[in-house]
């Protein structure tokens, strides 16, 4: 075989080649990439409290809030649009969470279903929708300021989290 033959076999089996690689890889399903929403893309709910007071906020999860093999509630501070793994002192899967004389506190497992449960939010248990109170408490020496915090349910069912921000302001003397 002259060395024209050949190079020109070499060159059909290279085209050969790129066309079988191109159409397995055109049947392929295209994944695209996750978002990931910036912290202002985000419509977050905000708790306002005074010191010495109490609010509660209602949330909701797909998931039960019941006895999973999973984590359930657990509630941190962000920081910079993340999760501010065990830098302000908590552990990320707390159920109470204290910085300057803020307290918030995720139900355990019976709280959340006896909340989920209640009457009240029949409407939301109809729809699929599972109801549960965190609870916000500013001391009397909170200082005015913001608060970002994340919220997340880690169940064997899945994972559903959510940010909400606590404002403190100064009480009227």
């Amino acid at each position: 075989m002259s060395s024209s033959r050949y190079i020109l076999s070499l060159g059909v089996a290279a085209f050969i080649a790129c066309v079988a690689f191109v159409q397995s890889n055109a049947h392929q399903p295209k994944t695209e990439a996750p978002v990931v929403a910036d912290a202002k893309s985000k419509i977050i709910p905000v708790v306002v409290v005074k010191p010495g007071e109490s609010r509660e906020l209602v949330m909701s999860t797909w998931c039960l809030v019941s006895i999973t093999r999973g984590g359930g509630l657990s509630i941190g501070m962000m920081k910079g649009g993340s999760f501010d793994d065990l830098k302000d002192g908590n552990d990320r899967k707390a159920k109470v969470w204290k910085l300057a004389g803020i307290t918030v506190e995720v139900p355990d497992f019976g709280e959340a279903e006896k909340v989920a449960g209640s009457p009240l939010y029949t409407p939301l248990k109809e729809k699929g929708i599972n109801a549960f109170v965190v609870k916000v408490k500013a001391a009397e020496d909170a200082r005015p300021g913001l608060l970002n915090l994340h919220l997340a349910d880690n169940t064997c069912s899945g994972n559903c989290a959510a940010d909400f921000r606590v404002l403190i302001v100064a009480s009227k003397k």
